[in-house]
């Protein structure tokens, strides 16, 4: 409600099944029931909606939208790394988890909380040292601190498993790499 009165155009209610950084501790349905009605903005769902079936459910509880990560980390056009954009489709139930194991980062200072496959964080335990790779930042290689919560894009190099692989509780209906494009129409019934 703060939002909507600051003046924010659209609110998005997250719920606790979302992937990367989660502030809340309440599932997406019984917020978004909480939140509908009471602003006069529109109102996006985010957490879980992987497929077609899970954001239909959400227009018809209401929400205005979908603000979906997971399933478009899968997409040919994600800039996540190709290993992650495999572990996303290869996800199973229960493959993901809240944890804190990926708080060396700016966001999680003030969220140290992050959903993420449960694999990277087995892999993060199991590794030695204090480094788990680089990635290019403008122009130039950095090195990857073990638990930095920049999640793997295409630039990364290393130990790609043991790195934030973000991901809601959706990724175990994601069975593909797709375009985006071919997501969309898969989604809008065309």
């Amino acid at each position: 409600m703060a939002a909507a009165e600051a003046g924010c155009d659209v609110v998005a209610v997250q719920g606790t099944e979302a992937g990367g950084h989660v502030r809340g501790r309440s599932p997406l349905r019984p917020l978004l029931d909480s939140v509908l009605g009471r602003v006069e903005v529109p109102v996006l769902a985010a957490g879980g909606i992987g497929d077609a079936r899970a954001f239909a459910a959400m227009l018809a509880a209401g929400a205005a939208g979908a603000r979906v990560g997971t399933r478009f980390v899968a997409a040919t056009e994600s800039g996540a790394h190709p290993l992650y954009k495999q572990a996303v489709t290869e996800a199973a139930a229960d493959s993901t988890e809240i944890t804190g194991a990926f708080s060396v980062c700016p966001l999680c200072a003030t969220v140290p909380r992050a959903r993420v496959l449960r694999s990277c964080v087995t892999a993060l335990g199991d590794l030695a040292g204090d480094t788990v790779g680089e990635t290019r930042a403008g122009g130039q290689r950095v090195t990857l601190p073990k638990g930095h919560g920049l999640p793997p894009g295409t630039a990364a190099t290393g130990h790609i498993e043991a790195m934030p692989m973000y991901a809601g509780e959706s990724a175990a209906h994601i069975g593909a790499v797709e375009p985006a494009a071919q997501i969309i129409r898969s989604w809008a019934g065309g």
